[in-house]
């Protein structure tokens, strides 16, 4: 039925509920939000079939109130017969790092724009001469997408760029 039958203290540091407010009562009451529960029912039910790989990262509240976002790795528990007696449920509060991975995408979008606004060729590679990023003037000058410079080495782009003449004269 999905009501907790244990609550550990990290998952009361997580989400500030005792084991005493929190045992007996199932998740809807307390941590998953109305928008998340038609998800999170997909997920039990694939857990009470017995999937071991229904796992999810879905926002959820914390005691007062605070929306988080967690990830969460959920371990069907089975009788000998393989009939699902219950669900080992652990999570794991991923909002900063979620956070912090939108913020570097956002400056990531900001610096490519950056570097193709520059009238001049720009490119920066790794230490074993890989390509990381380029500029559209620089793709444009090597006469390829930049997606396909990205991972090239310089002899890989030199060789393409060769090939890419040799049809050309032909």
């Amino acid at each position: 039925d999905f009501n907790a039958v244990s609550w550990n203290p990290a998952a009361q540091t997580i989400f500030g509920y005792s084991a005493k407010e929190i045992i007996g009562k199932h998740s809807y009451g307390t941590i998953v939000s109305k928008e998340v529960q038609p998800v999170v029912e997909k997920i039990w039910q694939r857990l009470l079939e017995g999937d071991e790989t229904a796992h999810s990262v879905n926002d959820n509240f914390t005691k007062d109130g605070k929306k988080i976002t967690c990830a969460w790795t959920n371990t069907p528990l089975k009788r000998d017969d393989n009939s699902v007696i219950g669900v080992l449920s652990m999570v794991q509060d991923i909002t900063e790092s979620k956070k912090a991975g939108e913020l570097l995408k956002k400056e990531r979008r900001e610096f490519g724009a950056i570097l193709d606004s520059a009238p001049v060729m720009i490119a920066y590679k790794s230490k074993d001469d890989h390509f990381v990023q380029v500029n559209s003037a620089f793709a444009d000058f090597a006469g390829l997408p930049k997606e396909k410079i990205v991972g090239m080495t310089t002899f890989d782009l030199v060789k393409e760029h060769d090939v890419a003449q040799q049809g050309r004269d032909h």
